[in-house]
């Protein structure tokens, strides 16, 4: 399996236009099936452009949950099993039009525990999706009113992020270079990392995703998951 930084480094899927060459970045993955969890408040036409240009030959999942349940996984992993969905199928997933990750999380549990783990491609479409939780590999669900009491550590294939489908203002893009500079002063010991940037320098805001993933590769699997927690949750909350 692909990580998360290798697929940086090597492929740059941080760029406009990424969207409408779906199938030429999906190739090289080699995955024959494709099956899409979607939410039904994607940026209008997105899940049609993923539709027609990814999944030609496959099947097309509207997902209808919406609050990272049990009961969301087994019908999702129910429709994975009676589309025959196998080892070496991928889900190609894409995130919310704004804010939540609940399509994350549920596709990145599922795909961890269907057939113990099959590929999956994410393209996230949201700003909470682009900068947090598409990077690393993180997920969870809710399970007797405990918020993402249940989850895995499951890297995907291919994260694909699209800038083309943030429809922010200028201030919004100010707050979220503020959060990313705020997470990142606490993650690497305050060293600025990057500092504010103005609208529109993409490559410094990949440069903190990669950062972050790094800080995910690193801590995701030991105990030390306060670091972890600590640098998503303040992008919420700030």
């Amino acid at each position: 399996m692909v990580t998360i930084s290798d697929r940086f480094e090597r492929d740059g899927i941080t760029e406009a236009g990424l969207t409408d060459a779906l199938v030429e970045r999906l190739s090289p993955v080699g995955l024959p099936v494709f099956s899409t969890l979607s939410d039904r408040d994607l940026v209008e036409g997105y899940a049609e452009v993923v539709k027609t240009s990814a999944l030609a030959g496959g099947e097309f999942w509207k997902w209808t949950g919406r609050m990272k349940t049990i009961a969301d996984i087994r019908a999702n992993a129910q429709w994975l099993i009676e589309q025959s969905v196998q080892y070496k199928a991928d889900i190609v997933m894409a995130d919310e039009k704004e804010g939540g990750v609940v399509i994350g999380d549920t596709a990145g549990f599922v795909a961890s525990i269907y057939m113990r783990g099959i590929a999956f491609i994410q393209v996230a479409t949201s700003l909470t999706a682009q900068v947090d939780s598409s990077v690393g590999g993180k997920n969870a669900i809710n399970m007797a009113d405990v918020k993402n009491i249940m989850g895995t550590f499951y890297q995907p294939d291919l994260v694909i992020i699209d800038p083309d489908y943030l429809e922010i203002s200028d201030e919004n893009v100010a707050e979220h270079y503020f959060t990313l500079t705020a997470r990142n002063l606490v993650l690497n010991g305050f060293e600025v990392v990057p500092a504010v940037l103005p609208a529109g320098e993409q490559t410094k805001s990949l440069e903190a995703v990669n950062y972050l993933d790094g800080v995910m590769a690193e801590q995701g699997f030991t105990r030390q998951d306060g670091v972890i927690a600590l640098g998503g949750g303040m992008v919420h909350r700030l």
